[in-house]
């Protein structure tokens, strides 16, 4: 379940488009936790030059008194409904801290 509360284009004389992502909605954990709880997240997407985009972002989620945090900045390369991506996470989970380098394909249903 989740809430977009706002998802904004911006565009300047220098035709850099930003796309800034504000979300809120729910979180739930079946495997023997059988728990729900709240998340947010925050990031923007800037568009330096077509077809290749910049993305920073971060989510927070509040499950069972604990929270976990993702933190991740790509370099996106876009074609029709894909996105292939590299960058860096960093995921927290209970204190347990893993981050990296990543390489991912994104799929997109939208037009």
């Amino acid at each position: 379940m989740n809430l977009n509360l706002g998802k904004r284009n911006f565009k300047d004389e220098f035709f850099l488009i930003y796309k800034g992502l504000v979300g809120v909605g729910a979180i739930y954990v079946g495997i023997e936790v059988h728990t729900t709880g709240v998340a947010y997240q925050a990031g923007i997407e800037v568009y330096p030059i077509k077809p290749i985009s910049l993305q920073a972002s971060f989510k927070q989620f509040f499950i069972h008194e604990s929270n976990i945090n993702k933190l991740k900045f790509q370099l996106r390369h876009h074609r029709k409904r894909t996105a292939y991506f590299t960058g860096y996470q960093d995921c927290s989970i209970g204190g347990v801290n893993a981050s990296g380098v990543v390489l991912g394909v994104d799929f997109g249903f939208n037009k």
